[in-house]
């Protein structure tokens, strides 16, 4: 026994003479009690093998009815493709039968269909289009916003005077022959 079959914790058996599971002291057994024991011990090994055998038999019923199932599927598979192959000259004949309008009709509806997608698509480019309009709108707001201030800070840049500046250096650099 591995478990405890109270609170199914792992049992390790202890190093003293007595039982780990009900703590009862070893002694030596007698033939009645050795006998009791091989006893409780062949019937669950017999109950065991009763259900080896049920459950192998179960096992082989089960094949047979997925084998069985299978067969059927593909005979029906089959028939599908039997039943399909037969429609085929009955839909061509039931097509001529369709007077020419209901063709144009459904010809149209076909039309309408795939005019109402490409609105749809349209839809869905302007929408796009609005977006990047405002986004456009936004930033060229922050450029006027941010050139307004350039302009501010640049007045107050004195570019003459850095101008003279530049010059008079130039003019004192010794000259090298």
């Amino acid at each position: 026994m591995t478990q405890c079959p109270v609170c199914d914790r792992k049992i390790t058996p202890s190093q003293s003479p007595k039982c780990y599971l009900c703590q009862h002291p070893f002694t030596a057994q007698t033939d009645e009690e050795s006998a009791g024991a091989k006893k409780r011990l062949s019937f669950e090994i017999e109950q065991l093998q009763g259900e080896e055998v049920e459950l192998k038999e179960l096992l082989e019923r089960l094949h047979q009815e997925q084998d069985e199932i299978k067969d059927r599927l593909r005979r029906l598979d089959e028939e599908l493709v039997e039943v399909e192959t037969l429609l085929i000259p009955m839909r061509t004949a039931f097509v001529a039968l369709i007077p020419a309008e209901v063709t144009d009709i459904d010809t149209r509806i076909g039309q309408t269909e795939e005019k109402i997608a490409q609105l749809r698509r349209l839809s869905q480019a302007v929408l796009q289009r609005n977006q990047l309009s405002d986004e456009i709108d936004q930033l060229r707001a922050k450029v006027e916003g941010l050139s307004g201030k350039v302009a501010a800070e640049a007045g107050n840049v004195p570019f003459e005077r850095l101008s003279d500046d530049t010059i008079g250096r130039h003019q004192r650099v010794p000259e090298h022959s």
